[in-house]
């Protein structure tokens, strides 16, 4: 029992920090990017601009392919020309 009440008591501090930890990081990835840690993570596997809320406001895809620069489409299309 009294190993019970010690690893319970240890292991209470983690269950405080984790919340905390969390919510720091998105109020930082939301600050600094303009989307949460979670699209980020999104964006950077896929490749794509994805926002999870994108689907419950608007009904969009949450990741939608991010546009080229216009000069470079410029280029393209002035290469594809020549």
């Amino acid at each position: 029992m009294i190993c019970v009440t010690a690893l319970l008591t240890m292991t209470s501090g983690c269950v405080v920090t984790l919340p905390i930890v969390f919510s720091t990081t998105e109020t930082l990835s939301s600050i600094l990017t303009g989307k949460g840690a979670t699209d980020n993570v999104l964006s950077g596997i896929t490749g794509e601009d994805c926002v999870i809320h994108r689907k419950f406001v608007s009904g969009e895809d949450i990741c939608t392919s991010i546009e080229e620069e216009p000069e470079v489409v410029e280029e393209a299309v002035e290469e594809a020309v020549e």
